[in-house]
């Protein structure tokens, strides 16, 4: 998809691919993320309803329920921010 606006050009692409993840398919590609080397990838788990957006400052998880993400926080709580706002 391409999108004009001002004087640039703004390229999307969609990669779609089904796989079998059983730990460590997807380190080289979550590395070239943290490396600010590849951006903008979303690994989708249709079967547990779960969106994981990482980029190169953090992660964002959208999950299909509140309860879902409370289990998640308190399983992970060391690694969210300080920041009284979560950020």
């Amino acid at each position: 998809m391409q999108h004009k606006e001002d004087d640039y050009e703004l390229y999307w692409h969609l990669h779609v691919s089904e796989l079998k993840y059983t730990g460590s398919e997807l380190n080289d590609l979550f590395r070239f993320v943290a490396n600010d080397e590849v951006v903008n990838i979303m690994v989708i788990s249709l079967s547990k309803a779960v969106v994981f957006h990482p980029y190169d400052g953090g992660v964002d998880i959208v999950l299909a329920s509140t309860k879902q993400r409370n289990l998640l926080k308190e399983k992970y709580h060391q690694w969210l921010s300080a920041h009284p706002e979560g950020f």
